[in-house]
């Protein structure tokens, strides 16, 4: 023990998981029965001076849904500062969710603060499984300049207080609550004291409790003089003998101080020390080597891989094409759409949290999931929708004879010109006589199309004062290969009905087999896997498309291959191979096979059973006109349980590293891992991602996109193989096996995902374009062909270089201007100029939108110098 005079901090507390082992609604009916309890000891007992709220504010929401008579006493404790909240909305796990989630979940929080006058100014991340390396500055833009942690990084790297640098520079006091007892060992050394509420304190077991938990501090290394003591868990009421025991240690010990404190109270006196600090840099992602309570659990990526694609499904939807839209529709005359778009955010972010998103709770939360993604889905498209249409509406055109025809606006919501193909529906009317469809850019030149199919659907719409009524339309799906299509805009083409079929020669199919554009040339195998030459740089990559499939005798949590595991690939499998599509925009073949698969592990869980299951594998693989990608979709239906199905892709690139997306950022990580031997949690070979991960070396490399697929692993075998995860199929977890039933993951699954080859690194290459257009298409708004004030094609916001990504374009919260955001991906800096030509004033702003002074605006172009990782914010009166 030190001789040296300790202050520590007891901060009370409860984490509060929303729904986890139980539902929502269960674990609501404890939050009410705590919150009355803690209300009513607060009110009680001056000594209980302080309680923080777990970062959250969503509890506040849930409580008075059920206890609205009480908001009086809640706020009254709040605005005294004795309950503190925020700063989060709750609390989201950081590599599944994107960064502008992130960035709403905190903004979110504090408005919510703000409305409660209190905001704990600290960024209390105690339970998240692990750290990205964009979070100090994500803090930082909300003037929050400390992170309470503990998963990512342990106890023997760190001390208990270090200095977090992000990926930009932005740096942050870190607190590392324990690895032992994490944000409890106050709690955990003093259990039996606290956990009886019958039993009065015995004074000498206290005392000696309080002097095991003041070791256990030193031994985290403080660098100062004060000590944290962390008085709560999960699900917790709070401990009423908790002044009593801080009034007896400071009775009774020499060597240590109680306060009853809060967190932002403790950063404050640990930087009053001045002490000197270790700088530790980028994502925290190292596993648990010995601790109990320490682990990163970074198989959740894979966990019901369903949640993971429809919250990218969501997130896509808001940030890519609801709030751009609607904005641009608003500053064209229309109504922003704030309420709808707040409610839309509130269901997906309700879907956050670790235990939520990660896929490791009990079916029944998962269900409830499904419920919220679907309510935003149900907000936005219709969103989408309307201010497309209040846009295509006010495009004039002219044509020599319009009776015949529509106008199709391709709208492009990212910041750089595209030339792609859109895949869309046309509507005409039934009366009109379909033999084909032309189609026109604005210049009168007719572009390469396909028409695919036409349905008549089944439609209802209903004008103010009218009955409902089912137009009489037929849909036309079509193909349609579009150049140059301005960022942030549209470009609008002519749609004209022909008396006869429009066939334009298809020219890229070479065989049953073979086809080729003029980046790439792609070959089926017998057994369905490809062979793939880049045309640019002449590397071939042979064997492409391998499913794999192994045991997995883990759960929710955690991946485990047991000691026995079978191994099936579809190498050397018979596959069906056929031409779904070939036209003038694109070649598609069909592949199907039928994986014969073990149909669980054994009764031991050391193998899988002889008895075999067939799961039906059928995958499009398109090569488009003018593209350098291949794409891929893949229709599984599961019928095996107990496993993990990858589709691999060996490339054979020299690469020791890979880089792979993250929030606002691209990170690098090496592809070899130490031996972690006698480690509780080795170091994982998989790894989160956002839309894609490249290796490049030899002057070549490969980015493998996806589609709200998360997982990823580049093997360390001579081949460099990117193993991509489909589905990973558990039985067991927390609640028991009865209550994950529905994480084995049968039925019917669709996949997305993509690869580009190319030469140099992925910054040479601009994989992060490839990526995005792949994850946000082209959308087509209709209209007819008439006069309007708008040309046949228009930017709403130019953007000089691609390697600046915006990442929100909205209405500011709290007046009526509008938001841009976005980040620099590259290595250096970069001058960044946007235009806009509707701007009149703007400045900087923090990601709280507030603002930080003028921005550089000069004939609607604002210009400013953006370095390497950072992230800007503008808010423009128009």
């Amino acid at each position: 023990m030190s001789d040296k005079k300790y202050t520590a901090h007891v901060v009370s507390h409860t984490h509060w998981d929303r729904e986890w082992y139980r539902t929502f609604q269960r674990f609501r009916m404890r939050l009410v029965e705590m919150t009355d309890y803690l209300i009513d000891l607060m009110e009680s007992d001056p000594d209980y001076t302080y309680f923080v709220f777990d970062g959250q504010t969503i509890v506040l929401e849930d409580y008075l849904e059920i206890r609205p008579e009480n908001e009086k006493r809640l706020r009254s404790l709040i605005e005294q500062g004795r309950i503190l909240i925020g700063p989060w909305y709750n609390q989201p796990d950081e590599f599944l969710v994107s960064g502008e989630s992130i960035v709403r979940n905190l903004l979110r929080g504090k408005q919510m603060c703000d409305d409660y006058g209190n905001y704990m100014a600290v960024g209390h991340v105690p339970d998240a499984f692990g750290h990205i390396s964009q979070l100090p500055q994500i803090l930082l833009g909300f003037g929050i300049d400390s992170a309470v942690l503990l998963r990512g990084i342990t106890t023997d790297q760190v001390d208990a207080e270090f200095n977090w640098r992000g990926s930009d520079g932005s740096e942050v006091l870190a607190v590392k609550l324990p690895d032992n007892n994490s944000y409890s060992n106050f709690l955990y050394r003093l259990l039996d004291t606290l956990k009886h509420d019958d039993k009065p304190i015995d004074e000498d077991q206290t005392l000696g409790e309080l002097k095991a938990l003041l070791q256990d501090c030193i031994d985290e290394r403080p660098t100062t003089s004060q000590l944290l003591f962390m008085d709560g868990v999960d699900h917790i009421f709070p401990q009423y003998k908790t002044p009593e025991i801080i009034k007896l240690a400071n009775e009774k010990m020499d060597d240590l101080q109680l306060v009853h404190s809060t967190l932002p109270d403790f950063v404050e006196a640990v930087k009053s020390e001045k002490p000197e600090l270790k700088t530790y840099t980028g994502e925290l992602r190292w596993s648990n080597r010995k601790w109990r309570l320490q682990s990163v659990l970074a198989h959740v990526m894979s966990s019901r891989m369903h949640l993971k694609q429809a919250n990218h499904a969501s997130e896509t939807l808001l940030e890519k094409y609801v709030e751009p839209l609607c904005s641009w529709a608003w500053a064209l005359g229309a109504e922003y759409p704030k309420s709808y778009i707040d409610l839309a955010w509130k269901y997906l972010l309700q879907n956050s949290p670790h235990d939520s998103i990660c896929g490791c709770s009990i079916d029944q939360v998962h269900k409830e999931m499904v419920y919220r993604f679907e309510q935003a889905t149900q907000i936005c498209e219709p969103l989408v929708k309307k201010s497309m249409s209040f846009i295509t509406d006010k495009i004039g055109s002219t044509a020599d004879n319009p009776d015949h025809m529509v106008l199709a606006a391709v709208f492009n919501t990212l910041g750089y010109k595209r030339s792609e193909v859109v895949e869309a529906d046309v509507y005409i009317p039934n009366e009109w006589h379909l033999g084909g469809l032309k189609v026109t850019n604005p210049d009168g030149e007719e572009v390469p199309s396909a028409l695919l199919k036409t349905s008549t659907p089944w439609l209802i719409d209903q004008t103010r004062h009218d009955i409902p009524q089912g137009p009489s339309l037929r849909r036309c799906r079509m193909a349609i290969a579009v150049k140059d299509v301005p960022s942030v805009g549209y470009k609008a083409y002519r749609v004209e009905v022909t008396d006869k079929p429009n066939r334009q020669p298809a020219t890229m199919l070479l065989g049953p087999d073979t086809a080729e554009n003029e980046y790439l040339a792609v070959t089926v195998s017998s057994d369905g896997t490809l062979y793939i030459l880049d045309k640019q740089t002449d590397a071939a990559y042979t064997t492409c498309l391998i499913f794999e499939d192994g045991a997995d005798v883990g759960d929710g949590y955690n991946y485990i291959k047991p000691m026995n595991d079978k191994v099936v690939t579809s190498l050397g499998a018979k596959c069906r191979v056929s031409i779904a599509e070939n036209n003038a925009v694109r070649v598609v073949f069909e592949i199907e096979t039928d994986l014969e698969l073990p149909a669980s592990i054994d009764s031991t869980r050391e193998g899988r059973l002889d008895e075999n299951v067939i799961c039906k594998v059928k995958t499009f693989v398109t090569l488009a006109a003018g593209s350098k990608r291949v794409d891929f979709k893949t229709i599984i239906d599961n019928q095996a349980k107990d496993h993990r199905l990858r589709v691999l892709f060996p490339t054979g690139i020299p690469a020791t590293v890979s880089h792979a997306e993250q929030a606002f950022d691209v990170v690098e990580r090496s592809i070899s891992v130490p031996v972690c031997a006698d480690w509780k949690e080795p170091l994982p070979t998989t790894h989160p991602q956002k839309s894609f991960v490249d290796i490049s070396g030899g002057g070549v490399g490969f980015t493998l996109i996806n589609k709200g697929l998360p997982e990823y692993e580049v093997r360390d075998d001579e081949a460099r193989t990117i193993a991509l995860t489909l589905l990973r199929a558990t039985g067991s977890g927390v609640g028991g096996a009865e209550l994950q039933t529905d994480a084995q993951m049968i039925g019917e699954h669709t996949f997305e995902y993509a690869i580009y080859p190319h030469s140099g690194d992925w910054e040479e290459a601009k994989s992060w374009v490839q990526a995005h257009e792949f994850n946000e298409p082209l959308i087509i708004g209709q209209t007819g062909v008439h006069d309007g004030d708008l040309p046949m094609e228009k930017s709403f916001i130019e953007n000089n270089d691609d390697r600046f990504i915006l990442s929100a374009i909205k209405k500011a919260e709290s007046d009526d201007a509008l938001i841009l955001r976005g980040f620099n991906t590259g290595s250096n800096s970069l001058d960044v100029n946007l235009g806009v030509d509707c701007a009149r004033k703007a400045e900087k702003t923090d990601l709280s939108e507030k603002s930080t002074g003028e921005a550089d605006l000069s004939k609607g172009v604002i210009s400013a110098k953006v370095a390497s990782k950072q992230i800007v914010s503008f808010k423009i009166d128009i």
